[in-house]
């Protein structure tokens, strides 16, 4: 927790807000959207599964 914080706060008082904000929401948008691409190609494959197997 300590070395959380430290490691966030203590860079962007150092170097600036913007410097080091915005690659860390770039990082926080590109998770985002890779678990948002995995759980919509889970989903499609299960549905795929179930209409090919379920109604049979």
């Amino acid at each position: 927790m300590d070395n959380t914080w430290s490691g966030f706060f203590i860079p962007c008082i150092k170097n600036g807000i913007i410097k080091n904000l915005i690659p860390s929401l770039v990082d926080v948008l590109a998770f985002f959207f890779l678990n948002i691409y995995s759980v919509i190609r889970y989903t499609f494959s299960f549905n795929f599964i179930y209409i090919k197997f379920g109604r049979n």
